[in-house]
């Protein structure tokens, strides 16, 4: 329908471009996805729709393969070609930022390229004119590249960095969270603990929540025995399920089973099974 107004009306692809935008927001990708395609050959470069229409075709193709369980290799291939041809002939820009941080994110999670994606973010924010908050959150994203890379102090130094620049912003609660977590994976459940105790007061209420949940976990969880074997365990399970290390997860889960049969975290380990 919204073609057919588009064609009659003459609308430059204003509605078709609304309409496929939340279609993606509502995860109708295929919907959304003929939308864009319609922008992108009917219209020419001159529509104020054409390279927004780009941008978003490539960012709704990201969030199809985030959303597929198991994700197909020759999508998560044929979208980084296409993403590499996108920033090749495109200057990185306000409007294309939140793309770049998504084609990370293929190459280091569903791709396992990690040296590329942090290629890319130095690049990004080291040599790349964008405003001061956007390096910011790339400098976020390539503290997280650091942990897969095992380097968590160069990690921590980033997190550290965007905490302090700024101080009175989400973004800076943000970065807290993410080195209080950083703590929890590496097994320094009291120093995360302190942080996380800080971070529940914090202006962001979904950062809030997450750091009463991850602090109730370790004063739930922790042991008279200072190692807390299990609970170390259930950390590393959690850092490889959250960067899409399924099998490593499943098993590092299956071992804490092994190791414990009556145990405060039972619960919490069959829950993130």
């Amino acid at each position: 329908q919204a073609i057919a107004i588009d064609k009659r009306y003459k609308e430059d692809g204003r509605t078709v471009y609304e309409i496929s935008e939340i279609a993606g927001d509502n995860m109708d990708f295929k919907t959304s996805l003929n939308g864009l395609n319609y922008i992108l050959i009917e219209k020419n470069i001159e529509s104020p729709y054409y390279e927004l229409s780009k941008v978003l075709s490539l960012r709704t193709k990201y969030k199809q393969i985030t959303h597929t369980y198991p994700p197909k290799k020759e999508d998560i291939q044929t979208l980084d070609k296409k993403l590499y041809t996108y920033f090749k002939d495109n200057a990185l820009n306000l409007s294309n930022v939140l793309l770049l941080r998504e084609w990370v994110q293929l190459k280091s999670l569903y791709a396992n390229d990690i040296q590329t994606a942090k290629a890319l973010l130095e690049d990004a924010i080291y040599k790349q004119n964008i405003p001061h908050k956007e390096k910011a959150l790339l400098k976020l994203d390539l503290g997280d590249i650091l942990c897969l890379d095992e380097d968590v102090w160069e990690a921590t130094l980033l997190y550290s960095q965007v905490e302090k620049d700024f101080p009175n912003d989400t973004i800076s609660s943000t970065a807290k969270y993410k080195n209080a977590k950083l703590s929890f994976y590496l097994g320094e459940f009291d120093w995360a603990e302190a942080q996380l105790d800080v971070l529940r007061a914090a202006t962001s209420k979904l950062i809030a929540n997450d750091a009463m949940y991850l602090s109730l976990l370790i004063s739930d969880n922790k042991t008279e025995d200072s190692l807390n074997l299990p609970l170390m365990y259930f950390a590393r399970a959690k850092f490889f399920l959250e960067n899409n290390q399924l099998q490593k997860a499943e098993d590092m889960i299956d071992t804490i089973g092994k190791m414990i049969i009556y145990h405060t975290l039972s619960d919490d380990i069959l829950f993130l099974k």
